[in-house]
């Protein structure tokens, strides 16, 4: 790993067993299999921030591990991620921020917040990756008719999946700044417009490339919105009156 870190404590993350090492202000977090040691988070113990992996990116790691290993510990793991994305979505008055809430208030349009905070801003490659997370756990094949409870869960993964993929379809086009791509939406909660700044917009046209494989049924949306923000990087900027 190149870290020279003392281990500071032990703890279960959803399953399997995981290691915290601290270095100043960032802790590190491992997963530990008999195999192998991997980087799953890092977290700012500061401000509580995560710097690299939310659940859904933790249900992708975690089915891939299963893959691996065929231990089925890993994937009851992925399956208890899905935690925060069953929960009851709360009413706007209740003031209690949530990972699932509704896209503007609207209630056909659920949401994954990757940034769960009061007013809602709405992140979209955060939302893009739980979607990726969910579509590894439903894609999954080989569980034994013997795990019953996990097949339920997956079927449930499957659901939220086709809800949120059903409100990126309709909701996109929103993320479309002209001349660029909007990192969120806080400009209609929040502040003032957050342009992706180019890094992340290139994160926004792999995103898309990937949706193309994972929802082909609307490849011509994927397709249309990856040329149009692909010019952008070149210079070309929409119509204005």
């Amino acid at each position: 790993m190149g870290l020279n870190l003392e281990p500071r404590q032990r703890l279960v993350l959803y399953a399997g067993e995981t290691q915290r090492q601290i270095q100043g202000r960032l802790e590190y977090l491992f997963l530990i299999t008999n195999k192998s040691t991997i980087l799953l988070l890092i977290l700012d113990t500061r401000n509580q921030s995560l710097h690299f992996l939310n659940d859904s990116q933790a249900i992708s790691l975690l089915v891939r591990v299963y893959h691996y290993t065929r231990e089925h510990r890993y994937l009851r793991s992925a399956v208890r991620a899905l935690a925060p994305f069953m929960r009851p979505i709360p009413s706007e008055d209740a003031g209690v921020c949530a990972v699932r809430t509704h896209f503007l208030g609207q209630p056909g349009l659920p949401w994954f917040e990757e940034y769960p905070i009061i007013p809602s801003v709405f992140v979209l490659n955060g939302f893009i990756y739980s979607l990726i997370g969910l579509f590894d756990l439903t894609s999954l094949e080989g569980v034994s008719p013997d795990q019953e409870e996990l097949s339920k869960s997956i079927g449930k993964s499957d659901i939220l999946f086709n809800e949120g993929l059903s409100t990126l379809v309709h909701v996109l086009p929103l993320f479309d700044s002209g001349s660029g791509s909007f990192y969120d939406l806080r400009h209609l909660n929040l502040s003032g417009p957050n342009r992706a700044r180019w890094q992340y917009h290139f994160v926004h046209l792999r995103q898309l490339k990937t949706l193309t494989k994972m929802a082909p049924q609307h490849a011509d949306l994927w397709k249309q919105t990856f040329r149009r923000w692909l010019a952008y990087t070149r210079g070309f900027r929409s119509l204005h009156n």
